[in-house]
């Protein structure tokens, strides 16, 4: 980011209509000589008509080879309705040959996708659908066989399969639009409320079939005493279990029209006991988990300046990372493979996005690829890259535009050959 973009970035942060707008000049006066769509020195296969989701989760099973997808042809292109309807399955390897169906869902959106997800080390798949008058999380086999339904929607899977963190989706067509489903739109049950007592987080037990807790939007804000939110619409999103299970962590945001969201980063026991907020400032875009207790976040520190911070649960303590080659918002994963998280950019002045590799190792950021995303691709029908490793750390799945269609991406660094193979 130019140092004349930073300042007119700190100028407009706060107000977001306004800064859309001249986002969109700026952007659209840079095309006037296109940039080349793709830059990437490792093999990729692109598979368009495809695409996974956020950047939270690894499409790959646990042994490497199946790689999860929504599917939605060539043509779809504008913002889902209440009977839209996607297919979901996965791929059988990493050539994105072969795609199995395994379901139909109308809970989806371009962002998150349906939260389809591994429960992990078994051959099962959890998806959010609609079933009678409200969300369900659907648990299939790979054949597409139900195995379970759970009455309430998925977020998150712990990483052992055993449990799920559910939370009310129809708040986030206000606080996040882009990110609830539509088939909820006329079903909210709560716009007249800005901090509910009835409505958070669940922390269910699949193998059991039972609640661990439930917790309020109103009672998380209350516990953060002299952190809470004072006002705006209350929304909890973006949970993530801890890799040994035994913690939860998620954002609680206020939103109020044009302007930015207000974030907390919090963190609890699976039985909402031992909470912790996080000491950063009032600006929280993404994390990943390192370990049990190191959390990633590109957000803004208690002096409100922005940048990638690692910070230690139930501790106040947290250090800059990468201070001088990130100036941008982005959305890490990181891999405990390569000690390394890999991060993307939104589109910048020629609407490229930067796909990068930072080691913790070293502190050195390596340049992966970068993707030209068309213009008509913005706000919520935007495709960010949402990076994610494999298993192994040795490829990365991205959702990109650079063709212009949507499609899902394999890039391979163990094949350092500047190869792409479009299916």
């Amino acid at each position: 980011m130019w140092r004349l973009e930073r300042i007119v970035y700190n100028l407009l942060k706060d107000n977001t209509a306004l800064k859309l707008i001249i986002k969109r000049i700026y952007q659209t006066l840079f095309l006037i000589i296109k940039p080349k769509k793709v830059t990437c020195n490792f093999e990729m296969t692109v598979a368009e008509g495809y695409f996974f989701g956020f950047h939270d989760k690894s499409p790959w099973s646990i042994n490497n080879s199946y790689i999860l997808a929504h599917k939605i042809g060539s043509t779809w292109k504008d913002f889902p309705h209440e009977d839209s309807e996607i297919e979901v399955g996965y791929f059988t390897d990493n050539r994105l040959n072969e795609f199995i169906t395994i379901g139909r869902t109308k809970c989806w959106n371009w962002q998150q996708g349906s939260m389809l997800q591994w429960l992990g080390n078994k051959e099962l798949i959890i998806y959010n659908n609609w079933y009678g008058n409200g969300v369900v999380s659907a648990i299939v086999d790979l054949q597409g066989k139900p195995v379970k339904t759970i009455p309430f929607p998925t977020g998150a899977v712990s990483q052992d399969g055993r449990f799920i963190a559910s939370y009310d989706f129809e708040r986030l067509n206000i606080g996040m639009y882009g990110y609830g489903y539509a088939n909820e739109s006329v079903r909210i049950k709560s716009t007249d409320t800005d901090i509910p007592g009835n409505l958070g987080f669940t922390i269910y037990d699949l193998d059991n079939d039972i609640i661990v807790t439930k917790s309020s939007i109103f009672h998380i804000n209350e516990s953060l005493k002299d952190r809470k939110l004072t006002d705006g619409y209350l929304f909890v999103t973006h949970f993530l279990f801890s890799p040994g299970c035994e913690r939860i962590f998620f954002l609680l945001r206020s939103y109020k029209k044009g302007r930015r969201l207000v974030s907390r980063i919090i963190s609890c026991d699976l039985d909402g006991s031992n909470l912790h907020v996080f000491q950063t400032g009032n600006m929280v875009s993404h994390f990943t988990l390192v370990n049990n207790d190191k959390v990633l976040a590109y957000c803004s520190n208690v002096d409100e300046r922005e940048g990638y911070y690692l910070f230690t649960d139930r501790n106040d303590d947290y250090q800059s990372i990468g201070e001088e080659f990130y100036s941008y918002d982005g959305h890490p994963q990181y891999s405990t493979a390569n000690n390394s998280f890999v991060t993307d950019s939104y589109p910048n002045r020629r609407r490229l996005q930067e796909l990068s590799i930072f080691n913790l190792d070293d502190n050195k950021k390596f340049v992966v690829g970068r993707y030209f995303s068309p213009m008509s691709y913005i706000n919520e029908l935007r495709c960010d890259l949402h990076p994610r490793w494999d298993r192994a750390g040795q490829k990365i799945c991205i959702d990109s535009t650079f063709t212009g269609q949507r499609a899902l991406c394999i890039v391979e660094l163990e094949k350092q050959t500047a190869r792409i193979n479009i299916i």
